[in-house]
């Protein structure tokens, strides 16, 4: 099957199928990033996506390499769209992605078959099992979970932790196949990609990417050249970054279904931190924080410089995310909640309005704290006065 195209799957999964995860039928590769909550797949997120995107590269259906499980695991649907994002990024950096001269250009020409093993598997699991919560709410409350962790990346290890372990229940184990050194290869792998999801690595990882564009090469046909261990891993470590705070870049429509469910999610973090009578996390204030602010800057300090650097280093493939991101931005922005117009200043012969500032000086010898003229420039700082 041509690799610049990824398998869809039939919404009635399981019919005629035995259990089994259906063979995927060719797709152009948006009908992953656009796909809508709940996909037609009932629930079964990850068989339904990481069979059709490894069998749409005919790899993994190889019983020599991966077989099958042969009950359900369920990671949550976050992870599942999360496979399905990786799937396309995974080809990038490769000329002519869904036409052109290079029909038939596939991942493996910059990563191993095990490596792009590995970055499906670490989408599919970055998330499991999360308790809707954040790392720092859980070391603020001196949880079990940051106390096995030592406060270190506490979700996403424990993220790994769970993934992992899953491997080890009856009839689970895909990559039982594997030898002992791939299987040790592919699970430093997957820690390293989701460890990097731990958003306090973030200026760290963007940092090396930003490092990475400025001196990528490329091969004669145009194929991004990637030709260490080191440099892949960095790609791969940013690719799964990337499809994690990937809701932004997609139709408004459904980043909007994201962002309600997400926000949902702080509030409840939020609610419970003043339960505790803790300082509520930032977003996290149900009564104060405006959606639409937050997302504006979400995007402008953190969603836009990773993918405008991601899309530097693949240009021309993340073009059309790119440009979605900063549509949907500009949505965002213009619902944004303004302030009023301050009132004009009252004329000498009447009163001032009701509210005023208070200049607190720091030099003793500046007494003046009626001049209206002082911006609060030169060392002074504007206190608010309650309303006389």
């Amino acid at each position: 099957m041509v690799g610049p195209l990824v398998g869809w799957w039939d919404p009635s999964w399981g019919g005629g199928t035995s259990g089994r995860m259906v063979e995927p039928v060719v797709g152009p590769i948006m009908g992953w990033w656009d796909l809508p909550w709940g996909g037609g797949t009932s629930g079964r997120v990850v068989e339904c996506m990481v069979g059709p995107v490894m069998g749409s590269w005919d790899l993994w259906w190889d019983p020599s390499w991966v077989v099958e499980p042969t009950i359900g695991w369920y990671p949550s649907w976050v992870d599942g769209t999360h496979v399905g994002v990786v799937g396309p990024m995974l080809g990038w950096g490769h000329p002519c992605w869904g036409g052109g001269t290079h029909v038939g250009v596939v991942p493996q020409a910059v990563f191993t078959d095990l490596e792009i093993l590995a970055a499906l598997f670490a989408a599919a699991i970055h998330d499991v099992d999360h308790p809707g919560v954040s790392n720092q709410f859980l070391i603020n409350t001196n949880s079990e979970l940051a106390l096995m962790y030592n406060d270190e990346s506490v979700l996403e290890n424990h993220h790994l932790a769970v993934g992992f372990k899953l491997l080890q229940e009856e009839n689970c184990d895909i990559f039982q196949n594997l030898s002992r050194r791939q299987r040790q290869t592919l699970r430093k792998m997957v820690i390293d990609m989701v460890l990097a999801t731990d958003m306090s690595k973030h200026m760290s990882l963007l940092a090396d990417l930003k490092t990475m564009v400025e001196t990528k090469k490329v091969t004669s046909s145009g194929v991004l050249l990637l030709d260490n261990y080191t440099d892949r891993i960095q790609v791969l470590r940013n690719m799964v970054h990337c499809a994690d705070l990937s809701n932004p870049t997609k139709p408004l429509a459904l980043y909007r279904q994201w962002t309600e469910r997400i926000m949902e999610e702080f509030f409840r973090q939020g609610d419970r931190e003043r339960e505790r009578g803790m300082e509520i996390s930032p977003m996290c204030d149900k009564h104060t924080a405006s959606v639409e602010k937050s997302q504006v800057g979400f995007i402008d300090y953190i969603v836009h410089p990773l993918w405008e650097t991601w899309a530097d280093l693949v240009h021309p493939d993340a073009q059309e995310m790119l440009e979605t991101l900063e549509e949907n931005r500009d949505w965002y922005h213009s619902r944004v909640p303004h302030s009023p117009s301050p009132p004009p200043a009252a004329p000498p012969d009447q009163p001032p309005h009701r509210f005023r500032f208070d200049l607190t000086p720091e030099e003793e010898d500046d007494d003046d704290d009626d001049d209206d003229d002082d911006d609060g420039g030169g060392g002074t700082s504007p206190t608010p006065c309650p309303p006389h």
